[in-house]
């Protein structure tokens, strides 16, 4: 009777530190599903309506421009005539009206050209830019880095400017770089 008790004290034992070791190594644990009142912020889609939007990827977190200030449009486009063609794109992001992050896109328009690198030629352009007010920060594309945009809607009766961008930008003080792809752009442009 004790040899009976001893083997059923053991096998109890046993099978009590083993259920105990694995309660916590689940192999496929499942990620907490996300809040229902959380919506994760999406990208602009891609139209050519002149829609006044902007918005891309950074590092590949979903960035889109935005302002919570009247009067501080978050986009902006120009067309310079007077200077070959000059195109400025850009997105804003106002956090505060001393807080601020600007993508910029600047490049030369060639008639009958949809596709336009960017990194440094010059000293201004072709080239894109990410501004960060808040830290203090400049990255631009370099004769090493750079990216493209692609124009898929130029129409200047309309003036609105609508394309698709990529690009990687280098802090020469750091070093360190961005990486900014999905972006895209639907706006009406200025002379």
């Amino acid at each position: 009777m004790k040899t009976t008790q001893l083997i059923v004290f053991i096998l109890i034992t046993v099978c009590s530190f083993s259920l105990w070791s694995c309660k916590d190594k689940d192999p496929d644990p499942q990620p907490a599903p996300p809040s229902p009142n959380v919506k994760e912020e999406q990208l602009p889609p891609i139209t050519t309506t002149g829609a006044g939007t902007f918005g891309c990827k950074v590092n590949g977190k979903v960035w889109v421009a935005k302002s919570n200030k009247t009067g501080w449009p978050p986009t902006y486009a120009s067309v310079d005539k007077s200077n070959n063609r000059l195109i400025n794109i850009s997105g804003s992001m106002l956090k505060h009206p001393s807080i601020f992050h600007i993508i910029g896109l600047q490049f030369y328009y060639l008639i009958n050209k949809s596709n336009f690198k960017l990194n440094i030629l010059t000293d201004t352009v072709p080239s894109a830019n990410y501004i960060d007010t808040d830290k203090n920060k400049f990255w631009r594309t370099d004769s090493i880095l750079g990216g493209e945009v692609t124009l898929i809607n130029f129409d200047t009766v309309k003036q609105i400017i609508s394309g698709t961008f990529y690009f990687d930008c280098v802090n020469k003080e750091t070093n360190d770089t961005l990486r900014i792809t999905d972006g895209r752009f639907d706006m009406n442009y200025t002379y």
